[in-house]
């Protein structure tokens, strides 16, 4: 199956349709929407590093917000909004064709982490649902290729592994407040998101390539992603960090 990997050079932040980044948020990375009819939506007071861009059919970028670069049939500016660099027309599709998976299919070995339970390697394979308890820590193998229905974490939890490793998810995984998601080093995890919605709570970090192609990104007040992601539809909180962290291999590598 090809995996996602993040190449900052090319759209890191990349929706079908629709993508809306609310108020107060930081972006270091470009960003897309794909589709003919996209929209990419900016709240108030956002603001674009320099050399990145936005890319889709129409942009919005909202009061006192602003970008580097816009490129886009219809470009609305709100009060005070700004585009530092240049602006001008849109080609589309960004990419050909949209990301996308192939059938992830789980089995019924669910898995429950509680707090305080032993810190072991989780051994790679096909799972069920998982369940990580408040303040729970599961970790993974180097390397390692893990399946499950869906993910569920509670706050202030931890899935980690030294180093990249894939986990395929059949439906949806939620992260919870104040959650940790990502790896030892300067690698990135591996989201495969067959289903509707990958969900970021607030306070949380993650660190990883995320490939949601039929559902939305979702990320609340305060959270962080380090990577990449590539969704159907995405929207972010308040005060959202989203910081583009390269990895090798181009935008999809087998």
């Amino acid at each position: 199956m090809p995996h996602q990997v993040c190449n900052c050079d090319d759209v890191a932040f990349l929706v079908n349709r629709r993508g809306k980044f609310n108020n107060d948020g930081l972006i270091d990375g470009n960003i897309g929407a794909n589709d003919p009819f996209g929209l990419i939506r900016f709240g108030k007071n956002t603001f674009m590093e320099d050399g990145t861009s936005v890319r889709a059919t129409t942009v919005k970028i909202g009061d006192g917000s602003s970008v580097w670069d816009a490129f886009a049939t219809q470009l609305g500016l709100g009060n005070g909004a700004t585009v530092r660099n240049q602006t001008g027309p849109v080609t589309l599709p960004l990419v050909d064709p949209f990301c996308a998976l192939e059938p992830i299919a789980c089995s019924d070995d669910d898995l429950v982490v509680q707090p305080g339970d032993p810190v072991t390697p989780l051994a790679p394979g096909v799972y069920g649902k998982l369940r990580i308890r408040n303040d729970g820590v599961l970790r993974l193998e180097p390397d390692g290729e893990y399946t499950f229905c869906d993910v569920k974490m509670g706050r202030a939890s931890v899935l980690s592994g030294p180093t990249r490793a894939t986990i395929a998810i059949e439906r949806r995984i939620k992260i919870g407040a104040g959650s940790f998601v990502g790896t030892d080093d300067d690698t990135l995890l591996t989201l495969d998101v067959a289903g509707s919605k990958v969900r970021i709570s607030q306070g949380a970090v993650v660190e990883a390539a995320i490939t949601v192609p039929d559902g939305k990104f979702k990320i609340q007040r305060d959270g962080t992603l380090i990577g990449c992601f590539c969704a159907d539809l995405s929207t972010t909180d308040k005060h959202v960090t989203l910081t583009c962290q390269a990895s090798p291999g181009g935008a999809f590598i087998d």
